[in-house]
């Protein structure tokens, strides 16, 4: 399970220490999203993943790097979404 939000940009480490978390992502995750499941369509590691703390990756000290997005509006937002509001 990897986990996004205000709190896990805060304190990282913290809540990768829970055992239902695999990751943790630290600022925007729209991109983050896209890069894990390219990552695991084509068998890769999530562990390079920009934005994504991994347990081997803050067990070796690293902290997730995450960017955040100025214009929310370059977002793609489906029309099945827009749908349900």
């Amino acid at each position: 399970m990897i986990l996004g939000g205000p709190h896990t940009t805060l304190c990282p480490k913290e809540l990768i220490q829970e055992p239902w978390f695999d990751a943790v992502v630290e600022g925007e995750g729209e991109r983050v999203i896209v890069d894990i499941a390219n990552a695991l369509q084509a068998a890769g590691s999530i562990d390079d993943i920009d934005g994504l703390g991994t347990r081997a990756r803050l067990a070796q000290g690293l902290e997730p790097k995450g960017d955040m997005i100025d214009d929310l509006k370059t977002i793609a937002v489906s029309r099945l979404m827009l749908d349900n509001f």
